[in-house]
């Protein structure tokens, strides 16, 4: 199986919202616990991994939102930068 490695995910919010007006393409947000929820690792392996969402992903700015409970795959920056991602979408509902 051919590894799509060369996906662009951007991890910063704000980041994603300024190439998105710069690029005019909507975000897709992937919330995943990429150490633990077992139908996030499928979806990163069936989906994501794929040719179809490499063409697809051409069309949006891709923000990946990583809440794993191991402390050493992402920073505590970055964590707490998730964290505001997942407030500000559960306030939104």
């Amino acid at each position: 199986m051919k590894n799509y490695s060369n996906i662009n995910w951007l991890t910063d919010f704000d980041d994603a919202k300024k190439a998105s007006s710069t690029l005019g393409k909507p975000i897709l947000i992937y919330f995943t616990g990429s150490d633990w929820c077992p139908p996030c690792k499928m979806l990163k392996t069936d989906f994501f991994n794929s040719e179809a969402f490499e063409l697809k992903s051409k069309n949006f700015v891709l923000l990946m939102v990583d809440m794993p409970r191991r402390l050493d795959i992402i920073t505590e920056e970055q964590r707490n930068k998730n964290k505001k991602v997942i407030k500000k979408e559960a306030t939104l509902n």
